[in-house]
């Protein structure tokens, strides 16, 4: 069975606040909100971890920055609209 809390930072105890912090690694903002769930499932591949999630994360900002290079001077409307027409034509051209 899977349970699952939503919970603004600043409504927080202080217990419960500091135990979520250690977990998120990191102090939390008040207007943060902070969902805690838990189920029965189980990892089925371990997440990466020091040097490797470090590389990891340096290469997405690097290709999100590369992305948003190329977007300069286009009106969000023209990229939200490119958005959908390519989601549209995957949706009806999977083989």
């Amino acid at each position: 069975m899977e349970k699952s809390v939503f919970v603004q930072a600043r409504d927080l105890p202080p217990e419960k606040r500091h135990a979520a912090e250690v977990l998120l690694g990191g102090a939390l903002s008040e207007d943060e909100l902070v969902l805690i769930r838990s189920s029965k499932g189980r990892i089925l591949k371990p997440g990466l971890t020091g040097d490797a999630l470090t590389e990891a994360y340096q290469r997405f900002f690097e290709r999100a920055d590369a992305t948003a290079r190329k977007a300069e001077g286009v009106p969000e409307g023209e990229i939200d609209a490119a958005i959908d027409e390519a989601v549209e034509y995957v949706r009806h051209n999977r083989g």
